[in-house]
């Protein structure tokens, strides 16, 4: 084991320094030698505490071994809560009602299960050599590295003009930059900024090692719901922002096969029978007794979020980082993967392959084109959140319309060529105009000055060679506020002007767009409002539908 302590440090030091002790003798030493020496050992000691620590083999199959138990355990109680539903569904002779007016906007994903798994088993791994050898996590080398991506490279058309589905072959050096079902960067380089144990653990105390405050108690002390609009900037500026937000980051969490939730709260809080333990991965919420929301009357009636942690995710080579990591199921560019999809499998799926010009999939309602429908009342989009709220539908609909105009307008004038030529050629340009949008009309609003905006697009810059990928802490907490400009009340305007009798709140919306298909008017009504009315301010004001209602 390559552990250095006290004075066997020391030696070897002295030895690095090519000083033999038979030789200090002859040394002639001056008042600062002594000093100058001492700071040299330490440099020295400094290079070597930050060396890696070589794990013996059988140490380090010992802790794979408790990685593997880990996930075993996780499995094993995914299979005795499906199989509890399964039973409960039958007793009770129901089934989840197709077409539901509320659904989950969550999916269960496959492929990030899966590595989340392998990724978990070095990460638990990590954890049992640090705390068995008391050797700091960051000092245990890299685990689990898979073949690098030479293949990848040679599967690449760096000649295309169009991108590809899954993000791939963007890079030269490294193609699988940006790719979905890839990880999320850091700016906290320092794992003990992230997390207690230095590599999954949720964060406590610096000072008194006690958990950090409930999450829901922040958001009540720290956040008001007060309504302050922004004149300068319509409610679309809000709701471009969050369609942006869906072409750029999705986080899996864990869920059961039928992409619903785990039930991480007990059965007396929150009425749902829980037979089982919970999943290893639930991280509920403290409500606090005095919650203006879920405990009005201040008696504690109901003490417990649901929340579950995000998955895994391994490092491009294949290797588990060095603390837990999150998977981006998107592609990290703008590359109106929200209107394609991010994956070649769903990409496939949203594609119309009967009209011979790269059309899109839609459905039609009331002689209109809509989004094509997955159920009654449930579009299906490039992104899974698109019936979220109605408002953002309405986005998803207009690309997808954008997309098929132009396949159209293609089509006159190069007839005679392949499905394929259509459709690649409209998504190119449905990805030009997205990004135009957001580089002249939504950054400069969103930054506040033109001219910082035009440094983005700025020659100088060049193409950006590194990793591309989002960094969690914009993903999870800066673009966040955007949640600052949703308005409760959705104002519609019908065609005179005057507000529509159809005007509603954000929180009787979400996972409900069923307004546009029995409402002939709202499509154009919403858009009326979204362009009138002003966007909220981003401060610390925000809707209560936002910090009490969500998805409620």
């Amino acid at each position: 084991m390559a552990v250095f302590h006290g004075t066997f440090s020391i030696v070897l030091i002295i030895g690095s320094l090519c000083i033999l002790p038979q030789d200090l003798d002859a040394l002639s030493v001056d008042d600062s030698f002594f000093p100058k020496l001492v700071k040299r050992f330490e440099s020295e000691a400094s290079k070597l505490s930050g060396e890696e620590v070589h794990i013996h083999e059988e140490e380090l199959q010992d802790a794979l071994r408790v990685g593997r138990e880990y996930v075993e355990k996780w499995e094993q109680l995914e299979a005795q809560i499906s199989e509890e539903n399964r039973k409960k569904g039958v007793n009770e002779g129901t089934t989840r009602a197709t077409g539901s007016r509320r659904y989950s906007s969550k999916r269960h994903n496959p492929e990030a299960m899966a590595r989340s798994k392998e990724a978990a088993i070095y990460l638990v791994a990590r954890k049992y050599l640090s705390d068995r050898l008391g050797i700091p996590a960051e000092k245990i080398g890299d685990l689990g590295r898979l073949p690098n991506n030479a293949s990848d490279r040679q599967a690449c058309d760096f000649s295309s003009k169009f991108r590809n589905i899954d993000g791939t072959c963007n890079n030269i050096d490294i193609p699988l930059y940006g790719k979905s079902g890839t990880i999320f960067s850091r700016l906290i380089a320092n794992s003990n900024e992230g997390y207690d144990d230095g590599i999954s653990t949720i964060r406590k105390s610096k000072l008194t090692k006690n958990p950090l405050p409930s999450a829901r108690l922040v958001s009540s002390a720290v956040v008001y719901n007060d309504s302050v609009p922004n004149p300068a900037v319509t409610l679309l500026t809000m709701q471009w922002g969050q369609f942006l937000d869906h072409d750029l980051t999705s986080t899996p969490t864990f869920t059961k096969s039928d992409g619903t939730e785990f039930a991480c709260c007990s059965t007396n809080i929150t009425g749902t029978s829980v037979l089982t333990a919970p999943h290893p991965e639930c991280l509920p919420i403290a409500i606090p007794s005095n919650d203006p929301t879920y405990n009005p009357s201040s008696i504690g009636q109901q003490t417990c979020m649901n929340f579950i942690r995000s998955t895994y995710g391994n490092n491009l080579d294949g290797t588990a980082p060095r603390t837990r990591s999150h998977i981006n199921a998107l592609t990290h560019w703008i590359d109106a993967s929200n209107v394609y999809g991010s994956t070649a499998a769903k990409a496939a799926s949203l594609r119309n392959t009967t009209s011979g010009r790269g059309k899109l999939k839609t459905s039609i309602s009331s002689n209109r084109q809509m989004l094509p429908l997955l159920s009654a009342n449930v579009f299906d989009a490039g992104d899974h959140r698109v019936n979220e709220q109605p408002l953002l539908t309405i986005m998803h609909t207009l690309w997808v319309r954008e997309h098929n105009r132009i396949a159209d307008n293609l089509y006159t004038v190069a007839p005679n060529q392949t499905d394929e030529f259509y459709y690649q050629h409209a998504r190119r340009i449905v990805i030009a105009e997205m990004q135009h949008i957001i580089y002249t009309e939504y950054l400069p609003v969103i930054i506040g000055s033109p001219d910082l905006a035009a440094q983005v697009m700025s020659s100088e810059y060049g193409y950006y060679s590194g990793n591309p990928a989002i960094f969690t802490e914009f993903s999870t907490a800066a673009y966040r506020m955007g949640h600052s400009q949703v308005r409760s009340f959705i104002r519609l305007f019908d065609r005179s002007g005057r507000v529509s009798k159809d005007s509603y709140f954000l929180s009787d919306s979400f996972m409900n767009p069923s307004r546009l298909l029995t409402n002939v008017n709202f499509f154009d009504d919403a858009l009326r409002g979204l362009l009138q009315v002003p966007a909220q301010a981003v401060d610390n004001c925000f809707a209560d539908d936002i910090t009490s209602q969500l998805f409620k």
